[in-house]
């Protein structure tokens, strides 16, 4: 190689420089690569080449003279300088997905910071090992952990190291409840990112996490307000990640607002943008699209966008239970949001899934994981309490009024959600809650009323392009007799309730394909036993139904049938499902083919209680019976405010 000409590398780096003061990455990446390229870059160089090329977008290069810059800092004898670039590295690798590179480049800056915990290169590793602790639950040591890094960022004058400390400790406060004390600090942080006090990646970095935590607080005002700054800053410094990670936000920004085909541009120019620099940013920007698909009706549109979310790595949650609750699937969609629950400690990121865990567990009949996702909400909001989490909690509270028959309270919590998320400007929301008000204004028999929000809401989705909501409260219009109130009926039945046991265990064992399998069989046999006993299928939760029969013995022959012929299908093939059965005689009104009325729940209650294999009635619905009978006396069911005597009927003793 030729001698290479130090002044004259100099020269080129001071011009490099110059170019980054103007926020000219290019023209800065091209000199640094053409010093580069006749070996005449020192460790400090190579570190300004990854730079400038990460925020050119040429993230293969900024990771290929990254870890040649920590190698020449280490040859320069200059282990600070070397230590923070193998942190540097340990956080790219890591926002691309690849777990083991981080690790050995964090044990790397960890070697070369060993014994020199004094200067702010140790700030940055003690940064890396505060948030694995947090990750890990261990809450004390990574308080501890950062606030010795702010210090240190303090005391040697390391803007970025001390306000990335600052804003994470912001964080932290919020997740744990303490919002307006971690609000101050994470403001703190972005007005010296405003201010350029920070450089231009830890600037990008703290925009992103305030916004985001702007949207999970349910601030959306100061979520927009802070996309703003962050756009303005985009377009003056143009860091090529940063961009991306904009455009993500302001499609949440415009889903929210109902601005849905530039939401979902924005969102998968987002995805787009951010694709080699960090698999989850990007998954983001495809969930965001995903959750435009679903609401405009574009399913298989929204699966693709979830499935291609999901392989990078995001859960893709509350969007692919909804999906699947869309399709008519509700046990698998309330499968799916119960594993996401499980997974998730964090309490904003609870409150995202249990809104639609409400909706979707009314879906399939569990009424007890509604009201239980509902009371946790409830518990939420009272920490984070702004109107738009109060709107959710409003709606997902009359949602399981309604569905108890509580009608009265159901109309008043969700005609206070309906006026929230109006005041928001969040149409789409406001529009769902109106259906939802309608059909408990209904229940009232304030049939006009009714009409009146369901009209409202139709006028929305149409706007909108919603089209299949747009379809469904059509629907509801028309059987409300176009104004005139509905035919109610009263009659007595017995309802019967069928339930398979620990489906959601089952699913997990046995997976999706096998799981679809089985509820077809099952699904064919129940509906062709209940046809020959003269019952008539009410509502399916996807794993058991609802029955009506004219009569009870009609309704024990019937229930006795289908536990007999599951265990034929056992004996002769090895496996069929354990299913409980109830049921209960009451006196019930029916509109537009719906019972209504205590006696249902009833039923429901005791199939609840009842055991695999078993079948349970009340005891005055007992009819007279060929099988044996063990009376179990009065039992306190779940929701009911008095005892039910209950009976067991022994179908599985010969009479």
């Amino acid at each position: 190689m030729a001698t290479v000409d130090p002044g004259l590398v100099s020269e080129v780096v001071r011009a490099a420089r110059e170019a980054v003061s103007r926020r000219n990455w290019a023209e800065a990446h091209r000199l640094l690569s053409d010093a580069d390229s006749t070996g005449g870059l020192d460790g400090d160089g190579l570190a300004m080449l990854a730079s400038t090329a990460f925020a050119s977008g040429s993230v293969h290069d900024a990771l290929e003279a990254q870890a040649r810059a920590y190698a020449a800092h280490l040859a320069e004898g200059n282990s600070r300088a070397a230590g923070r670039m193998a942190c540097e590295l340990y956080s790219d690798h890591g926002r691309r997905g690849e777990t083991s590179v981080a690790a050995g480049w964090l044990r790397r800056a960890e070697h070369a910071l060993q014994g020199d915990e004094d200067c702010a290169a140790y700030g940055h590793l003690t940064i890396r090992h505060a948030v694995g602790a947090h990750k890990r639950g261990d809450i004390e040591q990574a308080d501890e952990l950062m606030a010795r890094a702010l210090d240190l960022g303090r005391r040697h004058a390391d803007a970025d190291l001390a306000f990335y400390a600052m804003h994470y400790q912001g964080l932290w406060l919020i997740r744990r409840g303490q919002v307006d004390e971690g609000l101050a600090l994470l403001e703190e942080a972005a007005l010296a990112a405003v201010n350029r006090e920070t450089g231009p990646w830890i600037t990008g970095l703290i925009y992103c996490n305030v916004i985001a935590t702007c949207r999970d607080l349910g601030d959306w005002e100061r979520a927009a307000e802070w996309t703003e700054v962050a756009d303005r800053w985009t377009c003056s410094d143009n860091v090529a990640p940063f961009p991306g990670v904009c455009r993500i936000h302001r499609a949440e920004l415009k889903r929210m607002r109902g601005a849905w085909a530039e939401a979902e541009r924005e969102a998968l120019s987002g995805w787009a943008d951010l694709i080699e620099v960090s698999r989850l940013m990007a998954a983001a920007g495809l969930c965001e699209a995903g959750e435009v698909r679903l609401r405009l009706g574009d399913l298989d549109g929204a699966e693709d966008a979830f499935r291609r979310a999901h392989e990078l790595g995001h859960e893709a949650q509350p969007g692919r239970a909804l999906l699947a609750l869309a399709r008519g699937e509700p046990a698998a969609a309330m499968s799916a949001l119960d594993r996401g629950l499980a997974q998730q400690s964090d309490q904003l990121e609870r409150m995202r899934l249990l809104g639609p865990a409400v909706e979707i567990a009314i879906a399939a009949g569990n009424l007890d994981a509604a009201r239980a996702a509902s009371a946790e909400l409830d518990r939420a909001v009272e920490t984070f309490s702004s109107a738009a989490w109060q709107a959710i909690r409003d709606q997902a509270a009359g949602r399981v009024l309604l569905a108890t028959g509580s009608a009265e309270d159901a109309a008043r919590a969700l005609h206070r959600s309906v006026t929230t998320f109006c005041t928001l400007g969040i149409p789409y929301e406001a529009a769902q809650t109106r259906v939802l008000l309608g059909q408990a204004l209904a229940d009232l028999g304030q049939v006009s009323e009714a009409i009146e929000e369901w009209q409202t809401a139709r006028r929305s989705f149409a706007e909108l392009g919603a089209a299949r909501d747009e379809r469904r409260v059509t629907a509801l219009i028309a059987s409300s007799g176009g104004g005139s109130p509905p035919a109610i009926e009263r009659a007595t039945r017995a309802f019967m309730f069928t339930d398979i046991v620990d489906s959601t265990r089952l699913i997990e064992a046995i997976g999706d394909e096998a799981w679809a399998h089985v509820i077809t069989w099952h699904d064919r046999e129940a509906r062709e036993c209940v046809a020959r006993h003269g019952g008539e299928e009410l509502d399916d939760a996807g794993d058991g139904f609802l029955f009506c029969f004219s009569t009870a013995a009609d309704a024990l022959d019937c229930a006795a049938h289908i536990q007999r012929r599951l265990v034929e299908h056992r004996r002769e093939h090895g496996f069929a499902p354990q299913l409980r059965i109830g049921f209960h005689v009451a006196d019930a009104k029916r509109r537009n083919g719906k019972f209504m009325g205590r006696g249902v729940h009833v039923a429901a209650r005791i199939a609840a209680h009842a055991s695999a294999g078993e079948i349970l009635t009340s005891a005055v619905s007992l009819p007279p019976t060929r099988y044996p009978v063990e009376p179990l006396g009065p039992v306190a069911l779940k929701g009911l405010d008095d005892p039910v005597d209950l009976v067991r009927v022994r179908w599985d003793i010969e009479p």
